[in-house]
């Protein structure tokens, strides 16, 4: 039994691969979190033990029975590859918290993956992620910040968002140093001809599109219609706003019977929010496409501050991985 670990960087085609290996006949799929119905034992210990629980009390005995009678299943069902997959494991935040380092969490996986495990790591162009990340944050969340403003924030805090741009070669590193084994790819080559991607996968059938299981956009909508979303967005302002602690998850939802004013008030306010930009997003798309141009606009200083910033990973992606980053204009803004 060989193994497979992806690291899902976020907007890097993670939920395409994904769902192409549930799919997959050739490969025994571990699960990728709470949202997609993971077995219980594997999302206790994957999402809480692995990813999260200090070393003073992890249990890497239970840890390891838990993974030994997946892989036997595997075995069992005759799966030529065993493959876990989470978008989260790179994150500080989120899942894993900070209750365990990046550096732990890949010693706890290598213990328990197959003795055979290569990592998997998609990349993408700096300039695509960032618009991907910022249209995503305005069309599902409600951001109403420009798109210069965006990144200026993004520079000034070091937001996670730029996990997707200059940690790519970090924790490929860290993953090749435990495993020994990394792949990483570019979404631009995978574009190109995938069979590279699909033999890595298992997949005998060199003809099944992974990029094709997901539309390209992540947000679901083009740039030509994300002009049209901008401009219906305006007149409300901040009152849809990127409020994390308002994105009530459907586990929340289960809470309407109650009849608490606070709990029915959340509830109502988060519902109608998420109903308001469903109907932007509906209109949206119906309109006649604008120019995209005016929605991604940055100053002059501000791309002069992302190429420098991401000059060192880029460098690092084509001296390690042989990423040819120039190729496919990794440092173009």
């Amino acid at each position: 039994m060989k193994g497979i670990l992806h690291i899902g960087m976020p907007k890097c085609m993670s939920t395409s691969v994904q769902a192409h290996m549930r799919q997959s006949d050739s490969v025994f799929f571990m699960g990728i979190g709470p949202s997609k119905f993971v077995k219980p034992d594997v999302l206790l210990a994957f999402q809480r033990h692995i990813m999260r629980m200090p070393a003073h009390f992890y249990d890497a005995d239970a840890i390891a029975n838990v993974f030994r009678q997946n892989i036997q299943e595997a075995e069992g069902r005759g799966a030529a590859l065993f493959a876990l997959s989470d978008e989260t494991i790179p994150f500080p935040r989120g899942y894993a918290r900070a209750d365990t380092s990046y550096l732990e969490r890949m010693q706890r996986l290598k213990a328990v993956m197959p003795k055979e495990t290569d990592v998997l790591m998609i990349v993408r162009r700096p300039k695509d992620f960032l618009q991907s990340s910022y249209k995503y944050r305005c069309v599902m969340n409600g951001l109403s910040c420009t798109y210069e403003d965006y990144l200026r924030r993004l520079l000034l805090v070091g937001d996670t968002n730029f996990l997707g741009t200059i940690k790519y070669a970090y924790f490929a590193e860290t993953a090749r140093q435990i495993f020994g084994r990394v792949h990483v790819v570019a979404m631009e080559a995978i574009a190109e001809d995938e069979r590279a991607l699909l033999r890595l996968l298992n997949d005998p059938n060199l003809a099944a599109p992974v990029r094709d299981r997901l539309p390209r956009e992540n947000s679901g909508m083009p740039n030509n219609k994300f002009a049209n979303f901008r401009e219906l967005h305006a007149p409300y302002g901040e009152t849809l706003g990127d409020d994390d602690f308002n994105n009530l998850s459907p586990a929340d939802r289960l809470m309407t019977h109650l009849d608490q004013d606070y709990f029915s008030g959340c509830l109502t306010s988060s519902l109608a929010r998420e109903q308001t930009l469903k109907g932007l997003r509906t209109f949206a798309i119906g309109m006649p496409d604008r120019s995209p141009d005016a929605c991604f606009a940055m100053s002059d200083e501000t791309r002069k501050k992302l190429v420098d910033y991401v000059e060192y990973s880029n460098t690092m992606l084509k001296k390690i991985y042989d990423v040819p980053v120039e190729r496919y204009e990794y440092n173009r803004f």
